[in-house]
C-alpha cells in the first residue's frame, strides 16, 4: 500500500467522521431548539391563562347567572377563538389549553352564549369565513356547532318621526254665520 493509497482511504473516514459529528450536533442542536419551543408555547399559554384569570374571570360568573351584557359575551366568546388560534399557529400548548381552558369554555356554553354565537354567524354568513365567530369556545368545549333552542326574533324597524300631514284648506268649514 503507498502513501497515495492510505491518504485517500484516510481522507475518506475524516469526511465520515465528519459528517457523523456535524450529524451530531445538528441533531443536538434541533433537539435544543424543539424542547425551547415547546417550553416557548407552554409559557404562551400560562400567559394567556393569566390574562383570562385577571380580565375574564368575573364575565364568568355574569355568564352563569345570565346577567352578561352583549359586549361581556361577544369579548369572552372571542378569547377562546384567540386561544384557540395561538393553538392552531402552534403558539400555544394545545394539552394544556385543553387542561386550563375547557373546564371554562364548557361551563360557559349556556343558551345565552350559544344563541350570541348563531346570531354573529348568521350576520357573519355572507363572509364564508373559514373559522367563524365562536369556532374556538366550541373546539376548545369539545362542540361543533351552536345550539339556540329559539332565534330571537329579528329586531323591530326603528319607528320614524314624521309630522302629521296637513289638513287641506278646502276641508275646512267656515264658522256658521250667527
Amino acid at each position: 500500500m503507498q502513501i497515495k493509497d492510505l491518504s485517500a482511504i484516510l481522507a475518506t473516514w475524516v469526511g465520515i467522521g465528519g459528517a457523523l459529528t456535524g450529524g451530531f450536533f445538528t441533531f443536538r442542536e434541533y433537539q435544543r431548539e424543539n424542547a425551547k419551543s415547546a417550553d416557548e408555547r407552554v409559557l404562551q399559554t400560562f400567559s394567556m391563562y393569566q390574562d383570562f384569570r385577571a380580565d375574564l374571570l368575573p364575565t364568568a360568573a355574569l355568564i352563569q347567572e345570565g346577567r352578561a351584557a352583549i359586549g361581556d359575551l361577544d369579548f369572552w366568546i372571542n378569547h377562546f377563538d384567540m386561544v384557540e388560534a395561538c393553538v392552531g399557529a402552534d403558539l400555544c400548548d394545545a394539552s394544556l389549553v385543553n387542561q386550563l381552558f375547557a373546564p371554562y369554555a364548557i361551563e360557559s356554553l349556556t343558551p345565552a352564549v350559544q344563541c350570541r354565537i348563531a346570531d354573529v354567524r348568521r350576520m357573519e354568513a355572507e363572509y364564508g369565513l373559514a373559522k367563524p365567530q365562536g369556532h374556538g369556545l366550541l373546539a376548545i368545549a369539545g362542540r361543533a356547532e351552536p345550539v339556540c333552542a329559539a332565534p330571537p326574533p329579528p329586531p323591530a324597524p326603528a319607528p320614524t318621526a314624521q309630522a302629521p300631514a296637513p289638513t287641506p284648506t278646502a276641508q275646512r268649514r267656515a264658522p256658521a254665520p250667527t
